[in-house]
């Protein structure tokens, strides 16, 4: 008996570039070529000019992708858009990603009987008050959603605080590329470091986040002070853009920790970043799953990191670096400085962390997870979740930097 295919279409508001969410797009969809899941890739567009990150890096690598263009943010003609794509497409099953896709597909559905899957990345209230009213608006769109995603145990654990059934709650985490993104060879590193300009035989931290008050930026800074006491040359290596890079490039002149800051913004490759580093810093302060976080992970850095969400989850403390409280730059500090003092030490908890990537977050391993979950939207639990595409070559868009496509 011949297969039954079900088209999935994972629709994202891109009002931005690549972040972390729509890394796991591409990925995902990647993942799923040869399975019984057809991958399409909605993106609602309300930006000028009319060039979208994803639907660009998706085009590129063969994958199908539309843009639902409207005219301004919250335009209500994104419905009716959005409704005749799934018509036209004849989709099966969504699988939303942020609160203005859920309400855009909760508006295009009715009548359509179609299934939806949403993916849950937790609510951020350090953001502006409008991404913070945004944010909170899924807590009341994905109670009409089959099946909720959540990015980590812990936000899982919110969401039935919040009053959501636990067994239509899924723990999906983040998920990375083990085939692309691995520990760097010496000569890797020593290309990597020439051409970020950074000398041999210095320290390097790196954090592979936007930057965003959630992220923690602010709080390594000041730990740079004492890191700096101990190790007086380190590095610290923040990539990623924006808003608040003219106030943290402020702060950093500020503490007298500006000679050892790159800001690098927008970086072209990632795992290059990766590889000129000796640890990765997490000093979020509210995060779920972060892909840069596993994609450190991956490339065999030992880890510093807070004991939020996802990152407590990922991280063994003392097995694969250490967690320490949020918003701590002292415990920041130490723990670095720790690290740094034994660097023998830290690279055998480097290669913890990948061996972890490797067991619990790879792209295979977690894809399989997310097409038990779509089963379950679509009430076939008990089918095989089917063959998986090995990955597509190239590096393609990853990490958690905002911005720009990767290359």
């Amino acid at each position: 008996m011949r297969e039954r295919r079900v088209k999935v279409a994972a629709i994202r508001s891109c009002d931005c570039g690549i972040q972390g969410p729509e890394n796991l797009i591409l990925m995902l969809a990647e993942r799923l070529r040869g399975s019984r899941f057809d991958h399409l890739i909605v993106n609602l567009w309300d930006g000028e000019p009319l060039r979208v990150a994803l639907h660009e890096e998706a085009i590129r690598r063969g994958l199908a992708s539309e843009v639902v263009a409207t005219r301004w943010d919250y335009d209500p003609g994104v419905v009716v858009k959005l409704r005749r794509v799934l018509q036209r497409e004849q989709v099966d099953m969504v699988h939303t990603y942020g609160a203005k896709a859920e309400v855009a597909t909760l508006l295009a559905r009715p009548g359509l009987g179609i299934p939806l899957v949403g993916s849950y990345f937790g609510c951020f209230p350090m953001w502006p008050l409008r991404v913070q009213l945004a944010e909170a608006t899924s807590l009341v769109s994905l109670r009409f959603f089959r099946r909720v995603l959540a990015n980590s145990g812990t936000l899982k654990d919110e969401l039935v605080r919040f009053g959501f059934r636990a067994g239509r709650v899924d723990i999906i985490p983040s998920y990375v590329d083990t085939s692309e993104i691995y520990p760097a060879t010496v000569e890797q590193r020593r290309t990597a470091r020439a051409a970020l300009g950074l000398p041999d035989g210095v320290p390097v931290l790196i954090q592979l986040a936007r930057l965003h008050p959630e992220k923690g930026h602010r709080y390594m800074l000041r730990a740079m002070l004492r890191v700096l006491q101990a190790h007086p040359q380190t590095i610290y290596l923040a990539v990623g853009e924006g808003w608040l890079l003219e106030d943290l490039r402020r702060e950093a002149v500020e503490l007298g920790v500006a000679a050892h800051v790159r800001f690098t913004g927008y970086y072209p490759d990632r795992l290059e970043a990766l590889r000129a580093a000796d640890l990765m810093v997490v000093p979020s302060v509210r995060d779920g799953m972060s892909v840069g976080l596993l994609e450190g992970m991956a490339t065999g850095l030992p880890i510093v990191a807070t004991r939020v969400y996802g990152s407590q989850e990922a991280v063994a403390d003392g097995e694969m670096g250490y967690l320490v409280t949020p918003g701590d730059p002292a415990a920041l500090a130490d723990a670095t400085i720790t690290l740094l003092r034994d660097l023998p030490a830290a690279r055998a908890m480097g290669a913890a962390a990948r061996r972890a990537v490797e067991a619990r977050f790879s792209a295979d391993h977690v894809a399989a997870e997310i097409m038990r979950s779509y089963d379950a939207a679509l009430g076939l639990a008990g089918v095989t979740a089917g063959r998986l595409a090995p990955a597509a070559s190239g590096l393609g868009a990853g990490g958690d930097q905002g911005g720009r496509p990767w290359p």
